[in-house]
């Protein structure tokens, strides 16, 4: 029983980091959209995270 409990808190930690981090690439996106004119930077660089 704990086994699938510890199973289900890794599960909901990885849900929350994963759209955590696909915010932070959105966010990411959006202010390198921005400045992409004046810094060449590449989106990818956020998801190695």
């Amino acid at each position: 029983m704990d086994e699938i409990a510890n199973l289900d808190t890794k599960i909901s930690g990885f849900e929350q980091a994963r759209r955590c981090k696909s915010r932070y690439n959105e966010t990411r996106a959006l202010s390198s959209h921005n400045s992409d004119k004046k810094l060449k930077t590449p989106i990818s660089f956020g998801r190695n995270l």
